[in-house]
């Protein structure tokens, strides 16, 4: 049976065909890790999500990896790596509390073009100059969707 296989095989690459791994990638939008090491996307005051279990250790850069970044310098630069490139966002709605509190939601809306990014979390520490944050982050491209949890932090 084995023999017979290689053949049907052979003739599909051979007739053009795409290879079987090629028919069951996943359509979905790849959500990818920020690598901020040396302070390329951020430094100083802003919001950072990472992975649960991932938080970053502010004296080892090799750590400083994140889901979404973004910067609360003018122009504020939202930034989420999507199908393998830096995507620069643009807020199109915050539902969040200008002054959060355990317990309070956190939800912003994001827009690139052809991407909606979806951010529900909720507060879940104050720290002094800021708070922690835990969520999810869904990325829509056309019909095609991902979701990711994340922790996090906001402040200075």
């Amino acid at each position: 049976m084995r023999l017979l296989l290689i053949p049907i095989m052979i003739a599909g690459l051979v007739a053009g065909a795409d290879p079987p791994v090629a028919r069951t990638r996943s359509r979905s939008p790849v959500i990818g890790i920020i690598d901020n090491s040396g302070y390329r996307y951020l430094h100083g005051c802003g919001c950072s999500l990472w992975s649960p279990g991932r938080a970053p250790d502010v004296n080892d850069p090799t750590t400083w990896k994140y889901l979404f970044l973004e910067s609360y310098d003018k122009p504020r630069r939202p930034l989420m790596r999507i199908d393998g490139r830096i995507v620069g966002l643009r807020l199109v709605r915050s539902s969040s509390d200008a002054d959060p509190r355990p317990g309070n939601p956190w939800n912003l809306d994001y827009s690139a073009p052809h991407l909606t990014v979806t951010i529900r979390g909720t507060v879940t520490e104050l720290l002094d100059e800021g708070f922690l944050v835990r969520g999810t982050i869904t990325v829509t491209n056309g019909g095609r969707r991902s979701q990711v949890r994340f922790e996090g932090d906001c402040g200075c």
